[in-house]
Order: structure tokens, then sequence, then C-alpha cells
């Protein structure tokens, strides 16, 4: 191989470790504000929980005072007979370019609360229970996205920490260790033509 051939290798093992290195720096900055995001979303996450159990209380209290005045069976009738008045519509959308899901609790077009049962025979304490499970399903459609977005970022955070290492373990280690041998090819073919000219000045000169 010749010298400018060699050095022209040089060259481009300098310029894959320089990309190399900046895309690891990148890749670290990104792995850093992806640990924020999910610790913020866990920690949101933590309080809509926190709400949801005091909704699902009161919810329960209501449904068990429901029970005492209407009876079980008859509460059991009306729940059988209630339509689906939800469903989740699921969007997309992008945070750090992680594509993650938000879950939109639509109510069917139509429907009213009182409009699945008869007031009659029926007890304020229902309405209540109702009233609170409905604001409690819409809690438990959040915390149901933050897992889920969890999940997408901690999976990411994952890849990117592979990447990392990669680069850090294998990648830049091999790119340092190319160059560094040929750089000290080239030092060798510096010297044996440095060597040659001054053999060939000596011989010249006898």
């Amino acid at each position: 191989m010749s010298v400018n051939v060699t050095r022209m290798e040089l060259l481009r093992l300098k310029r894959l470790l320089g990309i190399a290195e900046r895309a690891k720096s990148l890749l670290e900055e990104k792995r850093t504000i992806l640990a924020m995001e999910i610790l913020s979303t866990i920690s949101r996450a933590r309080g809509l929980i926190d709400e949801m159990e005091i909704k699902l209380r009161k919810a329960y209290q209501s449904f068990s005072l429901a029970e005492a005045t209407m009876g079980r069976s008859g509460l059991l009738g009306l729940a059988i007979k209630t339509p689906t008045r939800f469903r989740i519509e699921i969007d997309r959308r992008r945070i750090m370019g992680v594509e993650t899901p938000v879950f939109n609790l639509v109510e069917e077009a139509g429907g009213e609360r009182r409009a699945s049962y008869s007031l009659i025979g029926t007890t304020t304490y229902l309405d209540e229970a109702v009233s609170m499970m409905e604001d409690t399903l819409k809690v438990m459609v959040k915390v149901a996205e933050i897992e889920a977005t969890v999940k997408a970022l901690a999976a990411e955070l994952e890849k990117i920490k592979r990447r990392v290492n990669a680069l850090e373990h294998i990648v830049i280690p091999r790119l340092r260790r190319d160059i560094a041998f040929i750089e000290f090819r080239l030092e060798e073919m510096e010297r044996e033509h440095l060597f040659r000219i001054e053999r060939i000045v000596g011989e010249q000169q006898s």
C-alpha cells in the first residue's frame, strides 16, 4: 500500500471516528432527556393513581349504600341492562422522536347518564356511584396512557443504551486502534523512505 493511499485511509478513519464520537455524544444527551421524561411521567402517574384510588373508594361506598337500599339483585339487574356508553379512541404523538399513544375516552352519541335506567326504584346513591365511576374511568384511561408511554420510552431508552455501549466499547476503540496502527505504519514508511534517501546520497558521495 502506498503512502498516499495509507494517508487517505487514515483520513477516512479519523472522519469516521469523529462521526462516531458525535453520535455517542448526541445519544448520551438523548438518553439523559429520555430518562428525565420517564421520571417526570412516572411522577404524574403516582398523582393520578392516588386520585384514582380515592375516587374508587368513594364510588364503592356509594355503590354499597345503593345496594343496601335497592338490594343486590336490583343493582345487578340495572348493571346488565345498562349499555356501554364509552369507547376509547387511540391517537399517536411523538416524544423525543418516540411514538407514544394518546387514549381518549369518548362518550357515545346520545349517551346520557340517566338514560340507561329509570329513576323509579333507584336511589341517589346510585347516581352518585355512577358519577364517581365515570370520573374514575377518565383517570384510569389517563393512567393506562401514561403506563403505555413509559413502556415506549423505556424501550427506546434501552435501545439507546445498547447503541452507546456499542459505540463506546466496540466501534470507537476499534477505530482508534486502526488509526494508531496506520499512524505507526506511516511513521515506519517515512523512516524507511528517509533511510533510502540517505543511502542513495551516501552512495553518490562515495
